[in-house]
């Protein structure tokens, strides 16, 4: 499932915040964020214009109050954050839809309108390859880029296809799921396991059998790299001999395979862990022949038999939360792997292959960020 960063949300409550006159505590119908906004602003049922925390809204006149708190000079873009505030945590921001103009249109509740304002998600990879587009050279580079062999001397470091096989790894935030806290049937006699979201690299191998030969994979969050040049993917690749595990992984199963996890280490996110050497942490494997996920306690067992780790395991229970807020409350907690930091968040996922349900796959996956670790992030 795809992340909106900026949707029509309904109104719901405006909550009072304590010794604060000019500004209210706002929750939605249908999501399970929280914003602060001003009290005059809305009303209960009002229509909301509502940006995620890192989103780049875009250099335009309705958001020029943003500039001293929000703007992004490298990126050319105003970037929300959350922020917390007389003992209230703010998650993104809401506009008003005649500050956008948005009351002329029919919108709905829900409704993504993330290209309509032009916004874009802060992903410093995924903004650094759309700026590939904007090159020094001008407009004849930027019309040579679509020429695969020109695009490949250039940036040798990737390709630009990126695998139609391999699913990217942008967990769904649980605010975005309230129904998970309906009585659905997946949850009866459904276990469910819990791990550590850390805080690292993205990064995906995949092996194939492609007719009389192997095919070894390397991609990043958003890149496919296909040559050993110098980046953090094909270094640990190298070095701890994935391709073999890779293989050896295929060969246990029969068919074609890629694993998800994060990359560790020095250089990555200030070395938070304090790890010595780079370190590859597997959250997820795919069976690319079935075209499903692989059930976590196979996934788990075939990957620590080809010599790779799995990211901390927290618990397996069934399902035992009510609420965003006790999900968040769940979310708060030292990192197992350097009890000195904050945990990023925590992950849940289903045990079991389930029924495709609303957009996911077969495994139902959301995860939930400890707001004490996004605020030091964003340096609020």
């Amino acid at each position: 499932m795809s992340r909106n960063l900026v949707t029509v949300q309904k109104i719901k409550s405006l909550d009072p915040i304590k010794d604060k006159d000019r500004i209210v505590y706002a929750s939605f119908e249908n999501s399970g964020f929280h914003v602060i906004v001003g009290k005059d602003d809305f009303k209960a049922g009002d229509f909301a214009v509502y940006a995620e925390a890192d989103t780049l809204l875009p250099d335009k006149p309705e958001f020029e109050f943003l500039r001293k708190r929000c703007w992004n000079e490298k990126w050319q873009g105003h970037r929300i954050t959350c922020m917390k505030m007389a003992g209230v945590f703010s998650e993104g921001i809401a506009f008003p839809l005649k500050i956008l103009g948005f009351e002329q249109f029919n919108v709905k509740e829900g409704e993504d309108v993330t290209d309509l304002i032009g916004a874009r998600k802060y992903d410093p990879e995924l903004l650094k390859k759309a700026a590939i587009q904007v090159d020094e050279h001008g407009w004849l580079v930027t019309k040579l880029l679509k020429i695969p062999a020109f695009k490949n001397w250039r940036y040798p470091k990737t390709s630009g296809s990126w695998p139609s096989y391999i699913h990217k790894s942008d967990e769904t935030r649980a605010q975005s799921l309230m129904y998970i806290f309906e009585d659905q049937p997946w949850k009866k006699g459904t276990s469910f396991y819990a791990t550590e979201k850390v805080d690292g690299q993205s990064c995906t191998y995949a092996f194939l059998k492609k007719g009389w030969r192997n095919e070894f994979v390397v991609c990043s969050r958003n890149n496919r790299y296909v040559r050993p040049a110098g980046n953090n993917y094909w270094d640990y690749a190298l070095k701890n001999d994935v391709k073999t595990k890779m293989a050896k992984l295929r060969k246990m199963t029969g068919h074609d395979i890629y694993v998800q996890g994060e990359l560790l280490g020095p250089g990555i996110q200030k070395n938070k862990y304090e790890f010595a050497e780079l370190q590859f942490l597997v959250y997820a494997m795919y069976d690319i022949t079935e075209k499903q996920y692989v059930e976590y306690p196979r996934a788990k067992a075939l990957c620590l038999a080809c010599g790779f780790q799995w990211v901390p395991e927290l618990e397996i229970t069934p399902w035992k939360w009510n609420s965003i807020e006790g999900l968040v409350e769940y979310s708060k907690a030292k990192s197992v792997l350097n009890p000195k930091q904050d945990r990023e968040g925590v992950v849940i996922r289903s045990l079991r292959v389930l029924p495709a349900e609303r957009g996911m796959t077969n495994q139902l996956s959301f995860k939930i960020i400890n707001p004490n670790f996004q605020l030091k992030e964003m340096g609020s």
